[in-house]
Formats: C-alpha cells, sequence, structure tokens
C-alpha cells in the first residue's frame, strides 16, 4: 500500500507540472506510462528528466553502455537506493553512479554463487554422512518417510484454505516429492535421462540428494530436522536460514538485482505493529554483534531483506563449509570486492544511507574472515 501511494504520489506530480514541460517530455512522460518502447536517446531524455545527473561529456559512454553492456531498467533499478526530492527528482543521482552500482552488484552475484554452490554441496554432504553413519536410517525408507511428509503438509495447506474433501480426492492429483524431483530430470535429450532411467522405479536419498535443487534440498532440511532424523541437531542453523539463501541464489542465477532498494529498513522481521520493533533472526543478530557492529544498525541493516540474505548467506558457509581453501578464497574475493567499493566511495559521501549500509557490509566480511583464519 505504501508504495502504491508513493506512486501515485509521483504520478499526480508529473500530471501537476506537465503544463510546464516541453511537448517531448509531455511525450515521454506518456510513453514512460503506458510502458512503451524507448530509444536509447528517449533513455538518456527521461533519465535526466527524473533527475538522474548524465552530462554531455559522458553520454557517448552511457551509450555505449545502455546497447553493448546492460540495459536501462536494470542499471536504472539502483536508482531505489537514492532519494527523491518533492517533485520526484532524484538527489544526488548521476548515470555514473547507477553504471557503478550494476557492476559492484554483478561481482557480488558472482562470489556469493559460488559460495552457495559450496554450501549446497558441504549440506549434502553432512545429510549423506549423517545418515551413512547412522545405526537405524534407512536410505530408502527415509524417501518413503520424506514424501509422506510433504504428502501431509499439502493436505494440511489445502485443509488452511478451506478445502473440505476427502483426504484420497485431495490426493488424487497429487504427485509425490520425490517424484517431481525426478521429474525435471527424465527429458529424453538431457544431461541426466540416463540416471533417471536407472533410479526413478526406487530411489535412494543418494540419488535423490544428487538432484535436488536448492529449494528441494532447503525442504528436505526442514523434513530432517522437525523429524529429528539422525544427527539433526547438526542443521539446525540451516533449517532456520537456508531459505534466505535461496533467494540469493535465485537472485544470482537470473542475472537480477541484489543492492536494489538496499537501504529500506525494517522491510521485515518478527511481526509488530510498529515497524521500527521489528527483530532481524537472532543468528545474524549475534553474528553482526560480534563483528563489532551497534544494534541500531544491526536492526536497520537486518531488516532489510537483501541484506539479510547477503548476511545469511556469508554466515552459513562459514558455518557449514570444512574446506579452509575454499573460504580462504572467498574472504579474499569479498575483501577485493570492498576495494572495488571504495574506488568511487567519494561519489557516495552525501548517501548517507548507502555508505551505512557499505560500513555494515564491510564489517561483516571482516567477521567472515576473522571465524575462518
Amino acid at each position: 500500500m505504501a508504495k502504491l501511494k508513493l506512486q501515485l504520489e509521483e504520478e499526480e506530480r508529473v500530471n501537476q507540472v506537465s503544463e510546464e514541460l516541453s511537448e517531448e517530455i509531455k511525450d515521454l512522460c506518456k510513453k514512460a506510462k503506458n510502458k512503451e518502447i524507448f530509444s536509447i536517446t528517449d533513455q538518456i531524455k527521461y533519465a535526466r528528466f527524473k533527475g538522474i545527473e548524465i552530462s554531455e561529456s559522458d553520454e557517448s559512454i552511457v551509450q555505449d553502455i545502455l546497447l553493448n553492456r546492460t540495459y536501462y531498467f536494470k542499471v536504472t533499478a539502483y536508482r531505489k537506493n537514492f532519494e527523491k526530492d518533492i517533485n520526484g527528482k532524484y538527489i544526488d543521482l548521476s548515470f555514473v553512479k547507477l553504471a557503478d552500482l550494476a557492476k559492484i552488484d554483478m561481482y557480488l552475484r558472482m562470489i556469493l554463487s559460488r559460495m552457495i554452490f559450496e554450501l549446497e554441496h558441504s549440506l549434502k554432504t553432512l545429510i549423506i554422512s549423517s545418515i551413512t553413519n547412522s545405526l537405524t536410517e534407512d536410505g530408502y525408507k527415509i524417501v518413503e518417510d520424506y514424501d509422506m511428509y510433504m504428502q501431509n503438509k499439502f493436505i494440511d495447506s489445502q485443509r488452511k484454505k478451506g478445502n473440505t474433501k476427502t483426504n484420497e480426492e485431495i490426493l488424487s492429483e497429487y504427485t509425490q516429492a520425490s517424484e517431481k524431483i525426478l521429474d525435471k530430470v527424465k527429458g529424453k535429450f538431457g544431461y541426466d535421462f540416463d540416471f533417471y532411467n536407472h533410479h526413478h522405479d526406487k530411489i535412494s536419498i543418494w540419488a535423490l540428494l544428487e538432484v535436488m535443487t536448492l529449494g528441494n534440498l532447503e525442504r528436505f532440511i526442514t523434513f530432517y530436522f522437525e523429524e529429528e532424523h539422525f544427527g539433526y541437531l547438526g542443521l539446525k542453523t540451516a533449517q532456520k536460514l537456508l531459505k534466505y539463501v535461496t533467494n540469493v541464489r535465485n537472485a544470482s542465477a537470473h542475472s537480477r538485482p541484489l543492492i536494489y532498494n538496499i537501504v529500506e529498513p525494517y522491510q521485515f522481521g518478527r511481526a509488530d505493529s510498529n515497524l521500527k520493533k521489528r527483530r532481524p533472526v537472532i543468528q545474524l543478530t549475534q553474528f553482526a554483534t560480534n563483528a563489532g557492529l551497534d544494534s541500531e544498525l544491526i536492526a536497520r541493516a537486518l531488516t532489510n531483506m537483501k541484506m539479510n540474505d547477503i548476511v545469511a548467506t556469508i554466515y552459513l558457509h562459514e558455518k557449514y563449509v570444512q574446506t579452509q581453501k575454499l573460504k580462504t578464497t572467498n574472504f579474499e574475493a569479498l575483501s577485493d570486492l570492498l576495494d572495488r567499493i571504495k574506488v568511487n566511495g567519494k561519489m557516495y559521501e552525501k548517501n548517507h544511507e548507502l555508505v551505512e549500509v557499505f560500513h555494515f557490509f564491510e564489517k561483516i566480511v571482516m567477521e567472515y574472515g576473522k571465524l575462518i583464519t
């Protein structure tokens, strides 16, 4: 509702000043409202109208960026990290800053993607090790238990929606969880076609884990923990936080911005009518506290959804990845990213919220480095 209200207010401001605008700008505003295609020239003119500074000397560089390196929607997404004045124009924002943030974001996604791959492998290894070392776990029976667990979850969700059918009727078109996972790899021309043919009749947990996505893994870990299977306590932190890592993985895999609107606090947290009383996840709060950050900054930063998810990724990597060389490599990459951010740091000095977020991120990276040494 708040975003809708801001959008309506912005449209009203545009309408109020439309009489004072040139016909060219009026036409651009109309095209923007109708979501019509802009030429590169139109994009530059509209960006200037919105308060995004593009100097004459930078215009050819901006054209090259928009033609060959990225596109308008993606690079201007980072404008959400800057405030607007009463006329709806961005304050102290230039296209150079947007392009700089886009590059920083790309580097961050690359580093976190690698960390997530390593984390996923480590968690699967831990599960397999726990089941293998157990005297009671059965690698085939646990798949059946998981299917039953997910089946009951589905029935419960249907009941909450008011479905009054019998369980048998509800399940008449339901596909078991393990079958859904395998169905995604059964394509005749896919990499895993032979794998599917070999395992689909009776699948073990060793095989099922091999083709689970991170989202599948998160749900399986929740089952494993809640049903208290062997070694389940070792997965307690992953069960609590892996859903946040899944968000980062999805954004990174599809090249969606991570540091889009990263300065807005109190986006989520433990429910409270007073937004500023919302609190982030306790494990991440303690992690940030150990990094030497004060409680007010922690509350603001970790109630921003994207910063919460980024920190969760770094925290879980430190906790579950056992290979020291991997951790060292990632710390070095994160440290290089911090240096890269500082290259143009002076450009953002007037944006206190963004500077504060960088300070928070820097402390988190240093804490990660301290823990792995």
